[in-house]
């Protein structure tokens, strides 16, 4: 990132490094648990960490604020944020759990939306557009459509079947989205230029 710094999950927390020659000492985020993943926001100002069997935790960096993101109904195994911050998004729940995250007074206090198709079908993978509020899940019945935060349409990219999806996966440039099932099913979509305007 433009701070110049690396970040590293594990049990109890989060470690972040400099990368520079400051030979500043590393900073230790810490939270009981399993940290498994972690992510940094596009704008580097907030890091989360997936924390196994039990839900997201997320830090902004200065002045140390910090937040639980509960409430799945399966533990989330995906979490991504949107291209300018604006919002996490995760799996875990029958439609994508979004959290617009705000704070003042050296508290953050997140505001949930949920998007997609309100089903009992559970969400499986996300992966936000790195250009537009557009975001791919992935669903347990093999299922992948697009949501737009605070939107209510939906976009069918993939009908049920072919086994839970376990990766939905943006190029570079957004215009191709790769995924990839349980069962071994795998494909990319490529999308017309004017679809996400």
């Amino acid at each position: 990132s433009k701070a110049k710094r690396i970040a590293a999950a594990h049990e109890g927390g989060i470690t972040v490094w400099p990368t520079d020659a400051s030979n500043a000492e590393p900073k230790e985020l810490t939270r009981a648990g399993s940290h498994t993943a972690v992510a940094w926001s596009p704008d580097n100002r907030f890091i989360a960490s997936l924390v196994a069997d039990n839900g997201l935790h997320a830090w902004r960096l200065r002045g140390d604020a910090e937040l639980d993101l509960s409430g799945f109904v399966k533990p989330p195994a995906n979490f991504a944020w949107a291209h300018k911050s604006r919002f996490l998004v995760s799996d875990g729940n029958p439609q994508v759990t979004c959290w617009a995250i705000a704070g003042a007074n050296g508290k953050l206090r997140p505001r949930t939306e949920h998007l997609g198709i309100a089903s009992g079908i559970l969400v499986t993978s996300v992966a936000c557009h790195p250009q537009h509020n557009t975001i791919a899940a992935g669903y347990a019945n093999g299922a992948v459509l697009l949501c737009r935060y605070g939107k209510p349409d939906v976009v069918l990219v993939k009908e049920a079947g072919d086994g839970a999806v376990k990766t939905v996966s943006w190029s570079a440039d957004g215009g191709h989205l790769a995924l990839g099932s349980e069962q071994g099913f795998a494909a990319v979509v490529s999308f017309p230029a004017g679809l996400f305007k």
